[in-house]
């Protein structure tokens, strides 16, 4: 067993701006990257993404027996992606340079996801790389921004190579080739949440080059600053609302009251504020009864979301909003989370079953 191959990668990936991420990892060498989220769907269910990673080196090389020079392997990929409760798959394709010269490689994955104390993961991943079928099986285990993976990498070879130690033993002597070399892989990586917000992006997707007058520019100032205003109150009133007695509804009726007058950027900021662990449970409880006054039917597809996070009380929050729903997805959702291993989630997704739920308008 000692001639495994081992290689062991630590990721930090930090949030540039809300769809844009960079990743530097360090490992048997090191490695950079950047990845990008390029569309999603309303429902949150179907996302397609793309990237660059290994700029400088490849981090992983060393799992596949060779050691690229500084500057080949590098990949521009693209993936689209499906998710659901249980279940995500996704397909996608990456160029890959090698020496000198540009390899495709096609690419497959499907990993089963469990949330218990802890969201629990179990995925295999097949890229046809270099004329064969390249396999990896994995199990990961995350807890708020830290996320750990170890699985075994050229699956085929572990099942059909028989060594010295029996089926599940060495490679083959001399092996360099990755394909016919089973290994081990080991993942730890730590998310730092968007250091930026979007109220420094470029307004609007205007074509380069194109010439806009002094009033275009000073109007799309004055919107990019008026969004930046909102989002931040909107913020610092779910903080209020946080501390806020629970004793004086008229205070907390004015609170929300003040934040959904910031119309669609507010409802927007508060779906950020409610989806995202970064932020106090609390003020995430805060946000998503705020959004009960204006909740809609394609809502369903961010409470679907919610339904999976590993706090109970988010979930029950979400449970109670669904149930005001009444369309395939939530009722989907409250299926699954009649099964939550909280017993007030699940009692609380059983509900539906007792009483007809009044549904929600489909515009705000």
């Amino acid at each position: 067993m000692s001639s495994l191959r081992q290689p062991a990668l630590f990721m930090v990936e930090v949030g540039l701006l809300d769809r844009l991420t960079l990743e530097m990892g360090a490992g048997d060498r090191g490695t950079l990257g950047v990845r990008a989220m390029l569309a999603q769907s309303s429902s949150g269910r179907f996302q397609f993404v793309g990237g660059l990673t290994d700029l400088v080196t490849s981090g992983e090389d060393h799992l596949s027996g060779r050691q690229s020079p500084v500057g080949e392997g590098s990949r521009l990929w693209a993936r689209s992606l499906w998710g659901s409760r249980w279940v995500d798959a996704s397909g996608g394709i990456a160029a890959r340079l090698s020496e000198g010269s540009v390899e495709i490689i096609p690419s497959v994955a499907v990993k089963g996801h469990i949330t218990a104390f802890l969201p629990l993961s179990l995925g295999w991943e097949g890229q046809y790389e270099e004329e064969s079928l390249r396999q990896s099986l994995g199990f990961g285990v995350a807890w708020k921004s830290l996320s750990l993976g170890i699985g075994f990498t050229e699956l085929q070879s572990w099942i059909m190579q028989k060594g010295e130690t029996g089926w599940f033993g060495s490679p083959p002597a001399g092996a360099r080739d990755g394909r016919d070399n089973p290994g081990i892989w080991m993942r730890a990586s730590w998310t730092i949440p968007a250091a930026f917000t979007n109220a420094g992006a470029a307004p609007g997707g205007a074509a380069r080059g194109r010439r806009i007058s002094a009033e275009q520019a000073d109007s799309a100032q004055v919107a990019l600053v008026d969004e930046a205003l909102t989002r931040r109150s909107t913020r610092r009133d779910l903080a209020e609302l946080a501390v806020t007695d629970q004793d004086n509804p008229g205070h907390r009726a004015m609170l929300r009251r003040q934040i959904l007058s910031g119309g669609e950027t507010a409802r927007l900021e508060l779906w950020r504020v409610a989806l995202s662990n970064q932020f106090l449970r609390e003020e995430r409880l805060q946000a998503i009864a705020t959004l009960d006054i204006v909740l809609c039917e394609e809502d369903a597809g961010m409470l679907a979301n919610l339904a999976k996070d590993p706090e109970a009380l988010i979930r029950q929050s979400a449970t109670r909003e669904l149930l005001r729903l009444d369309n395939p997805l939530a009722r989907e959702t409250l299926e699954m989370l009649a099964k939550d291993p909280d017993p007030a989630v699940r009692n609380t997704a059983a509900l539906r079953s007792q009483a007809p739920q009044p549904s929600a308008p489909a515009n705000p």
